[in-house]
């Protein structure tokens, strides 16, 4: 359904493959975009931020960074509601236990789990600062149904997405009594640039993803 009012929703990842689909679809449904991301669009994606209309902004931003994340945030005129927060940033990285390295497990939690904490934590100072109608906030997490089931050589991003499930969880018990609903969803295999570097390192791996599917 059309979004009428001059709403706005953050996506954070919004230039990776999920995270841009999410903004093409709320702009198309009238919502505004904050699609922060520390990645730089591609060509696609530059040309539709820049023939938005000013619908979908892309302001760069670290989302472990708080002081980055409020700075985003300014985007919004006072005069207007965040409505809603999307975390669909996240990496991954694909090594067999016995190779992988506490630096690169470090970064995938510090990435997909303490950045989402910490965008949650801004998002929702914002909505209690601003105080905004009850019931109509929320945050969607996006997960990966490696946050359920369990795939060889992925022990820190499915780790990150099970920590993510129940931060979820947490977050929807703590943030409900505030009118703030929290929700998660847990993609399977998605046609994204991160599949597609899966495949080129590894061109059997559809065929696992196909027989768990």
């Amino acid at each position: 359904m059309q979004q009428l009012d001059p709403d706005w929703v953050i996506v954070a990842g919004g230039v990776g493959g999920i995270g841009f689909a999410a903004c093409k679809r709320l702009a198309r449904d009238g919502y505004r975009v904050l699609a922060v991301d520390y990645s730089q669009p591609s060509a696609e994606q530059h040309e539709f931020f820049g023939q938005s209309a000013g619908r979908v902004l892309f302001p760069p931003c670290d989302i472990r960074s708080s002081a980055d994340i409020s700075n985003a945030l300014k985007c919004i005129p006072p005069s207007e509601t965040l409505r809603s927060l999307v975390l669909a940033h996240g990496v991954e990285t694909r090594a067999a236990l016995y190779e992988l390295t506490e630096a690169d497990f470090r970064h995938v939690m510090d990435i997909n789990v303490v950045g989402s904490m910490v965008f949650a934590q801004t998002a929702v100072r914002h909505w209690l600062e601003t105080d905004n109608p009850t019931g109509h906030c929320s945050i969607v997490h996006v997960s990966s149904v490696n946050g359920v089931i369990a795939s060889p050589n992925h022990t820190a991003y499915g780790s990150s997405k099970g920590a993510i499930e129940q931060m979820t969880r947490a977050m929807a018990v703590e943030l409900a009594p505030k009118g703030i609903r929290v929700n998660a969803v847990g993609p399977g295999a998605t046609n994204t640039p991160m599949m597609d570097e899966l495949l080129v390192e590894d061109p059997t791996a559809l065929d696992t993803v196909l027989m768990r599917t």
